[in-house]
């Protein structure tokens, strides 16, 4: 492969995993606006009862983070990426996502690990999801326990006000 060939494969691969972090990061912080970026129009996203065209699911995964869990925090894990062609990608990427709930009075932190299952496609330059599973390996549910905050600590936020949005 020639040392340009090989200088794009970089370049799309990293394309690719921004994409993949826009969207957790989207998700954390129930940004619809960067979710928007994550997704070619009529995209299909399933994520087990939620699923369907991403102009569906983006709305609704966000109202489900936004009323049914106190916070939600994704981990990534490797991604495995293997071009078809130079404009379709399957990418494999470990991701394991906690969140906090209200369940029978007691407060919960529920964590599933599992992977991303995607199509990327590359239309008008740019990669974006065209389709995506996700596909649970594992969970489990834990008692939260708060711990006290001092006061110099910077709190994350799951909106704009969040420390990740400060340049």
């Amino acid at each position: 492969m020639a040392p340009q060939d090989q200088l794009q494969l970089l370049l799309d691969e990293r394309e690719i995993r921004e994409v993949i972090y826009r969207y957790v990061h989207a998700c954390d912080r129930l940004d619809e606006d960067e979710m928007r970026t994550v997704y070619h129009p009529g995209a299909h996203d399933e994520h087990g009862p939620l699923r369907g065209p991403e102009s569906e699911f983006r709305p609704n995964v966000l109202q489900v983070l936004r009323l049914a869990y106190s916070f939600c925090s994704h981990t990534l894990g490797q991604s495995r990426i293997d071009f078809a062609d130079p404009d379709t990608a399957f990418v494999e990427t470990y991701v394991i996502a906690a969140t906090g709930r209200e369940v029978d009075g007691d407060e919960l932190i529920e964590v599933v690990g599992g992977r991303y299952l995607d199509r990327f496609e590359r239309r008008s330059g740019a990669w974006k999801v065209a389709d995506r599973v996700f596909a649970p390996d594992w969970d489990t549910q834990l008692p939260r326990h708060r711990w006290q905050i001092p006061e110099q600590w910077t709190v994350g936020t799951r909106n704009h006000s969040d420390p990740s949005y400060r340049r």
